[in-house]
């Protein structure tokens, strides 16, 4: 975009993951210059050192990633396949998919937040607005008093019931034809818009 050229949206993503890693590796940012214009050269000319201390595979990681051409920096899949990316092995987190699965509802948080906040607009409706994950101040005040009881039992009541559903569901005893793809189950995680653990 410095250049004039048009906005890429994927591969500026990757150029920003790539500045981020350097930060990340190397302890401060790859272009650094107290002058607008000579800062600017710099990241065109791609103009940068990578310290002695960081591996080679790193380095290379980085090499790739911080390249000018959009066309031929590295895509996502790319990025995964390579040797210092693979030195990790990605571990796949139990929780739910939001908007492909239901959102459980813990029965005694709703129980108390019917209770205890029945003077709220729109109570009744508490238990659709979790499952539809909706922002507003029912749910608002359902997670607030799930995060109070979580915190109260050191438990974290919400992945514990996602995980039993889930392991219950997949038993060899619940195998039906309505049964979701095992795909929808791997990769993961668990993502509540405006709720956070």
């Amino acid at each position: 975009m410095i250049a004039g050229k048009r906005y890429s949206g994927l591969p500026a993503d990757i150029w920003s993951l790539g500045i981020i890693l350097y930060a990340m590796a190397c302890g401060y940012l790859p272009f650094e210059d107290p002058n607008t214009g000579k800062l600017y050269k710099k990241i065109l000319n791609c103009d940068y050192l990578i310290p002695g201390f960081i591996s080679g595979n790193c380095k290379e990681m980085i090499k790739k990633i911080l390249n000018t051409d959009p066309v031929t920096r590295p895509k996502a899949n790319e990025i995964r396949k390579h040797p210092w990316y693979q030195l990790i092995e990605s571990v796949e987190m139990e929780g739910i998919i939001v908007g492909q699965e239901t959102i459980p509802i813990i029965e005694d948080i709703k129980t108390e937040l019917k209770a205890t906040h029945c003077d709220l607009e729109g109570i009744e409706y508490a238990e659709k607005f979790i499952k539809l994950n909706k922002h507003n101040h029912i749910t608002t005040t359902y997670y607030l008093l799930l995060k109070k009881a979580e915190r109260d039992t050191g438990k974290n009541l919400l992945f514990e019931k996602v995980t039993f559903e889930k392991r219950n569901y997949n038993s060899t005893g619940n195998l039906s034809s309505t049964r979701p793809s095992v795909s929808q189950f791997q990769s993961t995680s668990m993502m509540f818009r405006g709720y956070s653990q």
